[in-house]
């Protein structure tokens, strides 16, 4: 229900997005989708759109989060929950690979709106994967420890 109406305003929220420069916030909107709230997800991604972020760029922001999301996964974690989580990664992967191939046309415009869908799948399987690694694991520092 919450994807349905979304999918809907895709083509007006690009429309407006249209004529603003290039969108360079794709580590802040991966943060983004690793909220709490699957609405606060949608919301980020809808923002995006309206400030100018290609398909790509949701796409781009979308793998980075799942790849987030599965480095927080602790070892203690049972397989299937591993799979889950790989599963949401590939996924997620694949969608950024697919809007990467179709790219913009000669005028520069989106030809992929359609399949910007699965941006918003791809959220949510993130989204759920959630709940399979709590608490998440901390992530490396630089330093090796």
């Amino acid at each position: 229900m919450l994807l349905n109406e979304v999918f809907a305003e895709l083509p007006a929220l690009f429309a407006d997005g249209r004529s603003k420069g290039p969108w360079r916030e794709h580590a802040a909107l991966a943060h983004a989708l690793l909220a709490d709230d699957p609405g606060a997800a949608v919301e980020a991604l809808k923002g995006a759109i309206v400030a100018g972020a290609m398909p790509i760029d949701l796409g781009r922001a979308l793998a980075y989060a799942a790849a987030l999301r599965l480095a927080h996964f602790g070892t203690t974690n049972e397989h299937s929950d591993w799979e889950t989580a790989h599963h949401a990664f590939t996924y997620s992967n694949a969608v950024h690979r697919a809007l990467k191939r179709i790219g913009p046309d000669e005028e520069g415009e989106t030809n992929s709106i359609g399949a910007v869908r699965g941006v918003f799948h791809g959220a949510m399987a993130v989204y759920l994967a959630r709940y399979l690694n709590v608490p998440p694991a901390p992530l490396p520092e630089k330093d090796g420890s």
